[in-house]
């Protein structure tokens, strides 16, 4: 097993948690518009998934740089401006905007300057909603699963190629800007890749708006249980692409939708 029983038990139900409050306060974006004036990219819904791993590319080029200079200054405030608006577009699928923006900001000054495994995962997934709502209305079922065969690929070469995604995930470490959500039982933490987290909301987040929550249940329950064979059957202290065994399960309950419906 990649780590003990309990600290994976925790580790699922961490996921299983972010997925449905992400589910839940994204529903609330089906028929409103997002909080401060917000507006998503103006892509075509054809070339969506193809912009977005352009986008998604030139960020991780940028970040990789900033680390390699060892840019600290301008790397904590990237990563505190993006905390700061995706928690607050989270809070605000169902609080008033001023409360969302002052929780959100007050847990993001918290996150970054005294670590708390609780802070951290609370305000990972309400940052995660926020990426979510985001990129929702540029999605159909078909495009999310062609951008989640891309991230699949991706996420391949990343880990298994060229690797630099292992390097990201050391010196954000180092950094203490560890995008993700973590499990400790005892002496052991596990760790999830906030990536990891965000695609499968995002497809979840799209089949409830097109075929409804209980297909959206569906594909959340295919990818708890991914994750947690992932965990079992994983060596320690390897790492692995998960975005290609998450996409299956995708690809899965998407089939299981267009049977029943």
């Amino acid at each position: 097993m990649k780590y003990k029983f309990e600290t994976l038990i925790l580790l699922i139900s961490l996921f299983l948690i972010a997925e449905l409050f992400g589910l839940f306060s994204n529903s609330n974006y089906f028929s409103r518009e997002l909080p401060y004036s917000i507006t998503p990219p103006e892509w075509e819904p054809e070339i969506a998934p193809f912009s977005f791993m352009v986008v998604l590319i030139f960020a991780t080029l940028i970040l990789l740089f900033l680390m390699r200079r060892k840019a600290n200054f301008l790397l904590n405030a990237w990563y505190f401006l993006a905390l700061l608006i995706c928690s607050s577009i989270g809070l605000a699928s169902f609080l008033p905007e001023t409360s969302a923006l002052g929780i959100a900001l007050i847990l993001t000054i918290i996150r970054l300057s005294e670590p708390d495994i609780y802070i951290h995962n609370l305000s990972e997934i309400l940052s995660y909603s926020g990426v979510t709502a985001i990129f929702l209305p540029l999605f159909t079922p078909i495009t999310i699963l062609i951008l989640l065969l891309v991230i699949s690929v991706y996420d391949f070469i990343a880990v298994h190629k060229t690797k630099h995604m292992i390097k990201l995930f050391q010196q954000q470490k180092s950094a203490g800007i560890l995008p993700g959500i973590l499990a400790r039982y005892r002496d052991e933490v596990a760790f999830l890749g906030g990536g990891d987290v965000v695609f499968v909301m995002l497809f979840s987040t799209v089949m409830a708006k097109f075929y409804g929550i209980a297909y959206a249940l569906i594909s959340i329950y295919l990818a708890t249980i991914t994750i947690f064979l992932l965990g079992v059957f994983g060596e320690r202290k390897k790492f692995y692409p998960a975005m290609p065994f998450l996409t299956s399960s995708c690809l899965l309950s998407f089939l299981i939708a267009n049977v029943l419906k």
